[in-house]
């Protein structure tokens, strides 16, 4: 059975389309949520999904994207209930309609990784295609219609901002006015994806206004446009008018009367086309099975079954199958494997750790997990396209078009084009430098797993570098790598744009750390670490349901990479990522209180969460409390397992006397007030740790950078 998105929107708006009580919570991250949505702007099919025929009262229901029921109609008899698709319908519902307009509860009833507003960035920057045609004014058509691009493409051009109810009034914010919302639309030259369902009228009237604006750029910019820029411009302005060919040899006047009355023709066609790109994305059909009535019985066991479900092919999976083509090889899978065994414990080389224990392998299928597989096709690609006799000198005047190079060779297409041999015999070189890379992370920056890296892609331009094992000798370009990962982390570097910021990177830091340049790139990014507005600000750090998760797990990795002293009492056991990714144990087993245990890690709140426990409050309850103020990242650090049911619920003033007293500086412990249950004491508190943390943090910097 085939709908069209907007009639699966108007079923969810009228109360039709129900989610049934024995689904699952929204758990999707906002990086899961772009990859869906930039899939379904370039209309590729998201796969079918599951309804049940119902009526109302056969379970309890809500609907999509809220905690709790917020039907704003009345049920109808007869309902659809949604048994797969929950978290692919809701990520699109959210981007794609204004759920929070008229919803007093939002702030506390909407699922907070969905408390985002998506936007889709028009004008291209630096050296990206410009896949909308804003910049000549001519929407693309064909084989170069955005339809027809690869999802990475457009997932370059999506941003996002965060909904706070202290930031209601932000042009974006849900209390904001229309005329500004409007105005800084236009300025940015974000399209508001959430409008696209409601206010189409307000769309159009953006639209327009932002091809009007661009219209009356291109005079001004003429003589400094690249050739092959002018050149389509004219081109398209003669469509309209051949009298335009005068423009070849005189720079064009916004008084010309012929300008106008041509270029107003190019604007106003292209707001029509890009409106109507649009239209069609919103009436792409979907796909649903739908089960009859007398199915409900076995509603449930249905829905097991769906999320038990084998998976579709990957990249990786084609790429092996490709490299099978060569047969003077073994399979690819098997030599994979037996370089990662080989090379994950040479700790004088690669680096001693589990390979098992960081995330490499997977413990269900004893191969690579799928972060680490993307990670190996990348680097397949930089090692075969980008060796490094091919890396020029970088400089600001050739850093995009650079950039852009390499980014090109991380899109799906290129990596299924790679040659099968060249696969095979740069399939160690990958595999090693990654393996160095994630060395590097253990060693350097409190990683002892690999998810714990906040982006993804960080990875890459360290491993790009670490082709040479005489790297992990060298102390300075390891001071300038590890400056860059704390730079890039904590100064929301990575926030937008993931792909072009890495491909930028991989040269970069292999110009700066690899050739010992005396050019620092990363400088003025320097002055913003964990100062960034709205990203790692002491603002931002504390609320809770604001800090991002890169840099609440980062705050924690860079505690735990100055080796800080366990919170166990008499003791001076040193704590650090190697030693949990080694498996090491804690204690020599002479104490009979503290017997030899296997080496493991809790994530501690300093001022636990009971001290502002009232009565019927639930611990559990208030770990998940998007508001508290202790779940914020500067009251959380790591303590071994055996500390945590050391310190079991004895207040801060009662466990840290009894800590050997290097725990309390190590850890970035300011003096306590004198009574923590008053909220504004625990802000106080907050407020000092994050000072130390950003003084050492930047004393720290300046030391790595020399």
């Amino acid at each position: 059975m085939e709908k069209s998105f907007r009639d699966v929107l108007d079923m969810d708006r009228d109360g039709v389309l129900v989610l049934p009580d024995f689904q699952r919570e929204f758990i999707w991250d906002t990086e899961q949520q772009k990859k869906l949505i930039a899939t379904f702007l370039v209309q590729i099919p998201i796969n079918g999904m599951l309804l049940l025929s119902g009526k109302e009262g056969d379970f309890a229901g809500k609907q999509m994207c809220w905690r709790e029921n917020h039907l704003r109609t009345a049920q109808k008899d007869e309902l659809s209930y949604l048994l797969d698709g929950q978290q692919r319908l809701s990520t699109l519902k959210n981007a794609f309609s204004d759920i929070v307009e008229d919803a007093d509860d939002w702030v506390n009833n909407l699922y907070y990784r969905l408390k985002n507003r998506w936007f889709l960035r028009l004008m291209p920057e630096n050296e990206e295609e410009d896949i909308f045609g804003l910049r000549v004014l001519k929407f693309p058509y064909g084989s170069a219609s955005p339809a027809k691009l690869e999802p990475a493409a457009m997932e370059l051009r999506l941003k996002f901002c965060p909904l706070y109810k202290k930031d209601a009034t932000e042009w974006y914010g849900v209390d904001a006015k229309k005329s500004e919302f409007q105005r800084c639309a236009v300025e940015n030259r974000m399209l508001p994806l959430y409008k696209l369902y409601s206010d189409n009228t307000q769309v159009t009237s953006i639209l327009n206004r932002i091809a009007q604006n661009r219209m009356m750029e291109i005079p001004s910019e003429w003589e400094e446009m690249p050739p092959a820029i002018q050149k389509q411009i004219l081109e398209n302005l003669c469509e309209i008018n051949e009298d335009a060919r005068k423009w070849e040899s005189e720079t064009p006047s916004i008084g010309d009367p012929l300008w106008n009355e041509c270029a107003s023709t190019l604007s106003t066609g292209w707001a029509i086309q890009m409106g109507n790109y649009l239209e069609e994305v919103m009436k792409q059909e979907l796909t649903f099975i739908m089960l009859k009535k007398d199915e409900i019985g076995r509603a449930i066991v249905i829905f097991e079954n769906l999320n038990n479900s084998g998976t579709a092919l990957s990249l990786y999976d084609l790429v092996v199958a490709r490299a099978a083509k060569c047969k003077k090889y073994s399979p690819l899978t098997k030599q994979i494997d037996d370089i990662i065994r080989r090379h994950s414990g040479d700790s004088g080389k690669d680096g001693k750790f589990s390979a098992l224990k960081m995330g490499i392998i997977d413990a269900k299928t004893s191969h690579m997990t799928s972060r680490f597989q993307t990670w190996y096709l990348d680097m397949l690609a930089l090692l075969i396209k980008k060796p490094e006799s091919e890396m020029p000198d970088i400089g600001e005047n050739n850093i995009s078009a650079q950039a852009g190079r390499i980014n090109q060779l991380f899109k799906r297409t290129n990596i299924l084009s790679l040659d099968s041999e060249a696969i095979h015999e740069k399939s160690e070189l990958a595999i090693r430098s990654l393996l160095r890379a994630v060395t590097f992370l253990n060693q350097r920056c409190g990683i002892y797993k690999i998810n714990q890296i906040g982006y993804k892609l960080m990875v890459l331009p360290i491993a790009y570098l670490m082709q040479d094992e005489d790297v992990l000798k060298d102390k300075k370009k390891l001071n300038r790598m590890e400056y860059w990962y704390w730079v890039s982390l904590f100064s929301g570097r990575y926030i937008t744009n993931q792909n072009h910021r890495c491909a930028e990177d991989v040269a970069w830091l292999y110009q700066f750390a690899g050739r010992k340049a005396d050019y620092n790139p990363f400088e003025r990014d320097a002055g913003d670490v964990l100062k960034q507005n709205k990203y790692s600000d002491l603002e931002t750090l504390l609320q809770p349901n604001g800090a991002n998760g890169a840099i609440s797990d980062g705050i924690c990795a860079y505690v735990l990479s100055k080796r800080p002293h366990d919170f166990i009492q008499d003791k001076t056991v040193e704590l650090s990522a190697v030693r949990i990714a080694n498996n090491e144990k804690i204690s020599d087993g002479e104490d009979e209180m503290f017997p030899a245990t296997l080496l493991t890690l809790d994530l501690h709140h300093i001022i636990p969460l009971g001290t502002s426990k009232t009565m019927g409050d639930v611990t559990k309850d208030l770990r998940n409390d998007d508001t508290n103020i202790l779940n914020s990242p500067l009251n959380l650090t790591y303590i071994s397992s055996s500390a945590n049911r050391f310190i079991g619920a004895q207040s801060p003033q009662a466990y840290l006397e009894q800590l050997y007293k290097g725990s309390i500086t190590d850890h970035f412990i300011p003096e306590l007030p004198k009574d923590l249950k008053k909220e504004e004491n625990q802000k106080k508190f907050l407020e000092d740790r994050y000072q130390l943390i950003v003084d050492d943090l930047h004393h720290h910097l300046q030391e790595l950078r020399g």
